[in-house]
């Protein structure tokens, strides 16, 4: 069975890398930039939750926080994946009190943090390493990359898919199409006009590099911020290379481009978060910044993912709309995907309830 994967972010890598798991699969993924993670999935966080996805959503997260932990073991970790304590605050003023687990919080109320998760509910990874290593593990079990744009389905006289069109109008066939294309999922309606609609928010973020990354200890921090009447909720997460990544919303709202490698990055709202990054903690008020980055997050009409077959064209699947959690539910998502191609039903997870098939 040979499956085409259109769209080379967190998504589309896991897909290839469990269908090179399947001895029956031949497994092509095209993504249109040099390399894979280019997107959300290169500029993420890599913050993994177990328990923090309600709904139909709940058992994929589940299952995927676990494939993280047992992935990390089987390939010897390259991704730096870890347990983390997660911690919230609240930004009350610029108090010299600290919070007691996390000592580099030092202009943060101790009255006002609250334990959000432990290390047996809590985990980070590198997404830009787990996503490339995702697929470099594809393709030494088989799988081949290929570099291009899609901008159409090719279908047989019966209207089933049967391959995609590269813009210099090369046609790469398959017996099964995956489109993992995250928010530019939606341009695929102008081929399958009855796809749901995929959006996608933009969100700014920053690395930086603190002058004593020892001191900086292995927390992820959830901040509510007021500023000017405007709250906030940025994110905090130290990696174990000793940069510190945050993020937050921002006063950008672009329009999603045509190409990936056009998003821009409003240096306003960097700087924003650089500044907000100093009142929680003296430790980041001097941290060299070493990227400042946005991206677009996909999101469905109901907000959850959409996964498996298109029900009007048959040999067509989809894969995308994750919101933030992405990079969590990529594993499990990549397995399901997998299953329900080549054996046409899942055996770890219950997806029923995000199958692309409820909007029809």
């Amino acid at each position: 069975m040979k499956v085409v994967i259109v769209g080379g972010g967190v998504i589309g890598c896991s897909t290839a890398y469990y269908l090179s798991c399947k001895p029956c699969s031949e497994v092509i993924l095209i993504e249109q930039c040099d390399q894979v993670a280019a997107a959300a999935s290169g500029k993420a966080g890599g913050f993994l939750a177990r328990d923090w996805c309600s709904g139909p959503l709940d058992a994929l997260a589940r299952r995927s926080f676990d494939l993280h932990a047992e992935l990390a073991e089987k390939h010897d970790n390259p991704w730096d994946y870890r347990r983390l304590n997660t911690i919230s605050v609240k930004m009350t003023g610029y108090q010299a009190s600290m919070v007691e687990q996390v000592p580099w919080l030092d202009k943060v109320d101790q009255g006002d943090a609250g334990i959000m998760g432990s290390k047996s509910t809590t985990a980070q990874v590198t997404p830009a390493k787990f996503t490339r290593g995702m697929m470099e593990l594809a393709i030494k079990q088989g799988a081949t990359r290929l570099k291009g744009r899609v901008t159409g389905l090719q279908k047989t006289a019966a209207g089933a898919a049967s391959g995609v069109v590269l813009e210099d109008g090369t046609k790469v066939l398959g017996d099964a199409i995956v489109l993992c294309m995250g928010p530019w999922s939606g341009t695929a309606k102008s081929w399958v006009p009855t796809l749901p609609t995929i959006d996608g928010s933009k969100a700014h973020s920053i690395v930086v590099q603190p002058s004593q990354p020892e001191t900086i200890t292995d927390h992820a921090i959830f901040v509510s911020y007021a500023a000017k009447g405007k709250m906030t909720n940025p994110e905090i997460y130290p990696r174990p290379d000793g940069t510190v990544y945050m993020c937050s919303t921002g006063d950008d709202d672009a329009p999603l481009p045509e190409d990936p490698n056009h998003v821009t990055v409003s240096p306003a709202d960097c700087d924003r978060i650089y500044s907000i990054m100093g009142t929680v903690s003296t430790a980041l008020q001097d941290a060299t910044i070493l990227k400042q980055q946005a991206c677009y997050l996909p999101s469905s009409p109901d907000s959850n993912p959409l996964l498996g077959p298109v029900p009007d064209v048959p040999g067509l699947f989809i894969a995308t709309g994750h919101t933030c959690w992405g990079i969590l539910n990529a594993p499990a998502t990549g397995e399901a995907m997998a299953d329900l191609i080549v054996d046409g039903k899942t055996s770890h997870c219950d997806v029923s309830g995000l199958l692309v098939s409820r909007f029809y």
